[in-house]
């Protein structure tokens, strides 16, 4: 959509009311292949076109490439099969044996490893940075929602957009971030890393833990 309105808007600097020179312009062009960029290019000869905003249309541009590389993650990715489904921090142990017999492992989403007791406090740190990235794309698709509704003030969108994060996305929005989840067993959560665990549930922080 925002791509069709970024062409809509580069045809309103011609002026095709002017049906002479339309004509004229096709005339002239009759044994070459009639572009919008050979037609513009006649129509604004000897005559003042509508000036562009420069700096709109740079904007624009650059928000349209970032729509397209957020589907390109979603849609395919570096993994062809688009985004992931979860992300697993596991706590290091009997979880972790199990499942890290080389070569295989049976997780088919990113999962990471690290100390016995911190699988809750490193998903905390995941969760926020893998929000923090959402955030982007949600911003993106937010600013080109305004742009498509005739809000036009580009300073006013990144002021109201400026302190935008996980704790003010949509329901809709929350439902596309796949879900960060910690796992390890009853010594690793409510043993020796009780502490960490107690740290995520105070913090509020919508992770899920999975206790085997």
């Amino acid at each position: 959509r925002l791509e069709r309105h970024i062409r809509l808007k580069l045809v309103e600097t011609m002026d095709i009311a002017n049906v002479a020179a339309v004509e004229k312009a096709v005339e002239e062009n009759k044994d070459l292949t009639l572009t919008l960029s050979s037609l513009s290019g006649a129509l604004d000869h000897g005559a003042a076109g509508t000036p562009l905003d420069a700096n709109w249309l740079k904007w624009v541009t650059r928000l349209l490439d970032s729509l397209k590389r957020l589907k390109w993650r979603y849609t395919e990715g570096t993994t062809k099969r688009g985004r992931a489904s979860l992300g697993f921090i596991n706590a290091t142990g009997c979880t972790s044996v199990y499942g890290s017999t080389f070569p295989y492992n049976p997780y088919p989403f990113p999962w990471t490893s690290h100390l016995f007791q911190d699988a809750p406090s490193v998903s905390m740190g995941i969760f926020e940075g893998h929000m923090a990235k959402m955030a982007e794309g949600f911003k993106a698709i937010r600013m080109a929602e305004m742009e498509l509704g005739g809000k036009h003030d580009i300073a006013g969108m990144e002021e109201e957009l400026a302190y935008f994060k996980w704790d003010k996305f949509t329901e809709e929005e929350f439902r596309l971030c796949p879900p960060v989840v910690a796992v390890g067993g009853d010594g690793a959560m409510y043993d020796i890393g009780f502490q960490n665990l107690s740290r995520a549930l105070a913090s509020g922080m919508p992770i899920k833990v999975f206790v085997v």
